[in-house]
């Protein structure tokens, strides 16, 4: 979780809110609450190492593990204390009205989930504590 990046975000949220709002005469405040805390894979651990087998598996590249600083549908789970990670599945224009997915890298994240589910009973003691906040 990279906290300078989280605060520049809602800072840079915040004045274009209230420059749209001195725009139109109006006047607004802006409150922000963290919500959801980001999390990541310690390097290492039995997660990562399950996230990066199952793409040597499915024959895919080198994943790419990353944090992620929260509101992703995965950090609802994550303070229930599971295990969870997002599957990037190659949408361009995330979040747009214009988001889309090519048909091949689609087909690609179901055979990466099926390859995930496979091998998924080898790493039946994955511990959540290995995740961090």
């Amino acid at each position: 979780l990279n906290l300078e990046k989280s605060a520049q975000y809602v800072e840079d949220f915040s004045t274009q809110f209230k420059k749209v709002c001195d725009e139109f005469g109006a006047t607004c405040e802006v409150e922000t609450e963290k919500g959801y805390l980001g999390f990541r894979p310690y390097p290492g651990s039995s997660t990562e190492h399950f996230i990066r087998n199952t793409y040597l598996a499915a024959g895919i590249k080198e994943p790419l593990i990353a944090g992620h600083f929260g509101g992703s549908n995965a950090n609802v789970l994550f303070p229930q204390r599971g295990t969870v990670a997002v599957l990037g599945t190659g949408v361009q224009r995330l979040h747009s009205t214009s988001e889309y997915l090519d048909v091949p890298d689609y087909l690609r994240s179901i055979e990466l989930l099926i390859t995930m589910v496979n091998l998924s009973s080898q790493y039946q003691g994955i511990d959540p504590q290995e995740v961090s906040p």
